[in-house]
């Protein structure tokens, strides 16, 4: 819905990957990160997608399910950075680039 509106520039998807602390031996965060890489692009109308993840918890069962995480977003050419300062860089980048390409220069 955003996508068709036309207001939207980009789409930024934040996950908390300490929420899935309890979750970490089953496969919710490789269904998400499957979701993200195969599915959610195809409703940004071609804008930008990225994903900004976090986790505080130095649960080791958590780690590896964040670098398949990190692995399958990769796989499906969605851009993953962690935390949303890095994120907002990038996009800001993006953004003063973008405008850049408009003005011909």
């Amino acid at each position: 819905m955003l996508a068709d509106e036309g207001r939207t520039d980009m789409f930024v998807i934040s996950i908390h990957l300490d929420w899935f602390s309890g979750f970490a031996g089953k496969d919710h965060v490789n269904k998400i990160a499957a979701y993200i890489a195969e599915s959610a692009q195809i409703h940004t109308g071609g804008r930008p997608l990225l994903v900004v993840w976090r986790q505080y918890q130095p649960n080791a069962q958590l780690k590896k399910s964040r670098q398949r995480f990190l692995e399958i977003l990769q796989k499906g050419s969605v851009p993953a950075y962690e935390g949303l300062p890095r994120a907002a860089a990038v996009l800001a980048k993006l953004a003063q680039y973008s405008e850049f390409l408009k003005k011909g220069a």
